[in-house]
């Protein structure tokens, strides 16, 4: 079972043209799209393809437009009700699968709710079944602290011992899993303070690996380092950084690199995956799915340098979707037999 759990999900909405956009002219769409989306949502939406069983837990208003595109899809899903509307993010894509994001900060969330929304994420743990997961996934919306992500995983951990957790998120979400907790920092939202708030799994990307490596302020500089290094087939300061994160006491750290693949580190080895040439539709949700690949392989009991494989195969197909559409696993399966994974362990 995968429980996902999305704070701050979006009616995401993708428009395609025909050219590359002009500032301050008029165009025409070629195409346009809105489905429910937010990290976690995609990657539920990817397991149910695949027949896993998966449940998408969200915060929305009971009448939002949002409630009704996610029921469209015939995923399992559960919502804390909330007053104001769930946040829209416009994707446009140009020719060659360019695309721009306008991402909404979300609705701002009471103490009522953000308290409903940790009694309902344990409450939802007690009932997994032994060896599930749990993703805790996406940025988080105004009212929620930066901290919450970090506060839940203890709680997590004691509603549900045998549930692996995994993360995917950035900035400052990210950097308060490993950051040194202020003696002074109150808890408004959750029972007590945060002691074990490592994941099993982490899924940045270059960036957000930066971002834990090596600051914020040099974040960008070191993304498009990495980025640049791995275009070339050149992984190590990637893996380097990755096994930094693992140091601190996280498992599993799935690096996504775009169109280099991914790379997975360990305390024990590191493995690259790198997919085949393809023909970019859209990036949007590529990352999620890559998550929901490697999540589907390890319930199946897959090693990880299969599990990796599989990753990089949904991200890739993914890719060839319009919007943030997840694939099928016949889809899937056309890709995975072209990812090449190696064993990097060194």
């Amino acid at each position: 079972m995968i429980l996902t759990v999305t704070p701050n999900p979006s009616i995401d909405q993708t428009l395609v043209l025909g050219e590359r956009i002009t500032r301050g002219t008029v165009q025409r769409l070629q195409s346009f799209h809105a489905v429910a989306g937010g990290k976690g949502v995609n990657v539920s939406g990817a397991c149910a393809l695949a027949g896993q069983a998966t449940r998408a837990l969200f915060i929305s208003p009971t009448t939002d437009p949002f409630v009704h595109l996610v029921a469209n899809t015939g995923i399992d899903t559960r919502f804390v009700p909330t007053e104001d509307q769930v946040r829209t993010n416009i994707t446009i894509v140009e020719p060659g699968g360019e695309t721009s994001k306008l991402n909404g900060a979300g609705p701002l969330i009471t103490l009522e709710v953000a308290a409903a929304l940790a009694d309902t994420v344990l409450e939802e743990a007690e009932r997994l079944p032994d060896n599930s997961w749990i993703v805790l996934a996406g940025s988080l919306p105004p009212g929620l602290p930066e901290w919450w992500y970090a506060e839940i995983i203890p709680l997590i951990r004691q509603a549900a011992p045998t549930t692996k957790i995994a993360v995917d998120t950035s900035d400052a979400p990210l950097r308060s899993l490993t950051a040194p907790i202020a003696p002074d920092r109150p808890s408004t939202t959750l029972r007590g303070e945060a002691k074990n708030r490592l994941p099993d799994l982490l899924k940045p990307n270059a960036f957000e690996l930066a971002q834990l490596v090596q600051g914020q302020r040099d974040a960008a500089s070191w993304a498009t380092r990495f980025e640049q290094q791995a275009e070339r087939g050149d992984f190590s300061d990637v893996v380097a950084a990755a096994r930094t994160v693992v140091n601190k006491g996280i498992p599993h750290v799935l690096v996504t690199l775009g169109p280099s693949g991914a790379v997975l580190a360990t305390a024990d080895g590191a493995w690259i995956a790198q997919p085949p040439q393809t023909n970019v539709v859209s990036t949007v949700g590529a990352g999620d799915a890559t998550l929901a690949g490697f999540l589907l392989g390890r319930l199946a009991k897959q090693n990880l340098e299969d599990c990796l494989t599989q990753a990089v195969a949904y991200g890739t197909a993914a890719t060839t979707l319009q919007g943030t559409q997840m694939p099928s696993p016949h889809l899937v399966a056309k890709v995975r037999s072209k990812v090449i994974g190696t064993n990097i362990t060194g």
